[in-house]
């Protein structure tokens, strides 16, 4: 194989991946109607809780306000149930990020 039609075979599949991966999360996170509805309900509530992405522990909050839309989708039967990851995936999640939230701030001594 050449390395034009290897470089051509590693796009290719790279591609055939990524398209998987959008086809599977849209089915997951995303309305039907909508595949960007996720991503545009999540940045409703960070605006709306003024949350500043720009500081680590706006990140964390961003992270926290995506696994609760997840949550949402889930309980309120928005997704397939059958491909989304299970609801206590999803708790293991958030508590993983509040506990990092607080790492964060006990670094910045904020709390503790």
């Amino acid at each position: 194989m050449t390395d034009s039609n290897w470089l051509d075979f590693i796009i290719d599949n790279a591609n055939e991946r990524r398209l998987g991966i959008i086809h599977q999360r849209s089915e997951e996170y995303a309305s039907e109607t909508d595949v960007l509805s996720n991503f545009k309900r999540v940045a409703e509530i960070c605006s709306i809780l003024g949350v500043n992405t720009r500081e680590p522990f706006g990140c964390i909050l961003y992270m926290k306000v995506h696994k609760l839309d997840r949550l949402c989708n889930m309980l309120y039967d928005r997704v397939n149930p059958t491909i989304t990851p299970t609801i206590q995936d999803t708790l293991d999640d958030d508590r993983n990020y509040t506990d990092l939230l607080e790492a964060l701030l006990r670094e910045e001594r904020t709390v503790g």
